[in-house]
C-alpha cells in the first residue's frame, strides 16, 4: 500500500513503464483500463493485482475434465475455484454465438457437478479490485464477505 493509503498508487509507474496503453481510469476505485491490445497485458495486470495481495498465481489453462479437452483460463484446484475470460461481449464472438452459449453452458454445469465454483468476468472486469477483493474472501474461505461485497457495492 502507497503512504497515502492507495493501494494500487505505487505501481502506476510499472505500468506505465511496460506500455503506454495502460491507464489508471478510476484511481479512486483501484480501477485498471486498457485499450485493446490483447490478453497479455490483462494478465499481467490481473497476476500483479493478486501479487499485491499476497494471494498465490492460479494454473493457467487448467484441465478440469478428463475426458474433454475443457479447461479453465485460471484455476485454484485445491480450492476448486475457476476464473473463465468472457472475451467478445460486444461483439458476436465464440462465447456469445449460439453454439459456443451452448459448449459453455454444458463446460459450467460439468464444473459444477464435479464441484467448481466458476467465475466468469469480461478482461476488464478481470483487472477490477472488486474481482480482486471477491477472490480473496472466497480463497480465504469468506463466502459471507462475498455476498455483502456485492450487495455493498450495488449500491
Amino acid at each position: 500500500m502507497a503512504e497515502d493509503g492507495h493501494p494500487m498508487r505505487h505501481m502506476r509507474g510499472l505500468f506505465k513503464a511496460i506500455n503506454t496503453n495502460v491507464m489508471f481510469c478510476n484511481p479512486a476505485a483501484n480501477d485498471v483500463k486498457f485499450t485493446a491490445k490483447g490478453n497479455g497485458y490483462t494478465e499481467m495486470v490481473f497476476f500483479a493485482l493478486l501479487e499485491e495481495k499476497k494471494i498465490c498465481k492460479p494454473d493457467k489453462e487448467y484441465k478440469f475434465c478428463q475426458s474433454r479437452k475443457w479447461r479453465f483460463d485460471y484455476a485454484f484446484p485445491r480450492e476448486k475455484i475457476a476464473v473463465e475470460v468472457e472475451g467478445g461481449v460486444w461483439i458476436r464472438g465464440r462465447h456469445n454465438s449460439p453454439r459456443g452459449y451452448i459448449n459453455d453452458m454444458e463446460k459450467y454445469n460439468t464444473a459444477a457437478i464435479l464441484g467448481w465454483r466458476v467465475l466468469r468476468f469480461t478482461p476488464d472486469q478481470l483487472i477490477k479490485s472488486r474481482t480482486i477483493d471477491v477472490l480473496e474472501y472466497l480463497l480465504n474461505n469468506r463466502k459471507d464477505k462475498v455476498c455483502n461485497y456485492w450487495l455493498m457495492q450495488k449500491k
